[in-house]
């Protein structure tokens, strides 16, 4: 009669610990909700290339050049009702980590484009430093013509950095 009581007392066990094992299984992993990220495009300075952009929108290009990464990127007017041939305060946003225990100089040029990649305003950024394993988001002016934004649907990005 013990064996029995044994016995019983381990199945019961075992089952228990079999639904716990299947009830963790099933939820879901944090890893999983979010998302795989993809992998940042690596590059060595200087840096080019050619951006599909709408301006008003967050880009998020995922570039790391010589350890610096380039987060974020969004030209931001002051107004979106863009009057033909006026000038628009515009503020330009980038975004910076350094993963490198040096600190980081970064020089942004931006080429504003329209479809075919034509040339419609040029903007040159004050030097950007990013301390070492530090992240950095710059605020900058400019003004842009109106129509030059409104038509802006490509960046041609030149990034240089300086360790």
């Amino acid at each position: 009669m013990m064996y029995n009581d044994t016995f019983r007392v381990v199945a019961v066990r075992s089952v228990l610990v079999a639904a716990a094992v299947c009830c963790l299984a099933l939820q879901p992993s944090p890893l999983l909700a979010q998302g795989e990220q993809p992998a940042y495009e690596q590059g060595t300075s200087p840096f080019t290339k050619e951006l599909e952009y709408r301006v008003n929108s967050e880009l998020r290009p995922r570039l790391d050049v010589d350890g610096l990464r380039l987060e974020l990127l969004r030209l931001e007017p002051k107004t979106t009702d863009y009057e033909a041939g006026k000038p628009i305060a515009t503020t330009l946003i980038l975004a910076f980590t350094n993963i490198r225990d040096g600190s980081a100089r970064a020089v942004v040029v931006l080429l504003l484009e329209d479809e075919q990649g034509n040339a419609l305003d040029r903007v040159e950024c004050k030097p950007i430093r990013v301390g070492a394993n530090d992240s950095v988001e710059e605020r900058q002016k400019f003004r842009f013509q109106s129509d030059a934004l409104s038509a802006t649907r490509k960046l041609y990005l030149f990034l240089e950095v300086a360790r």
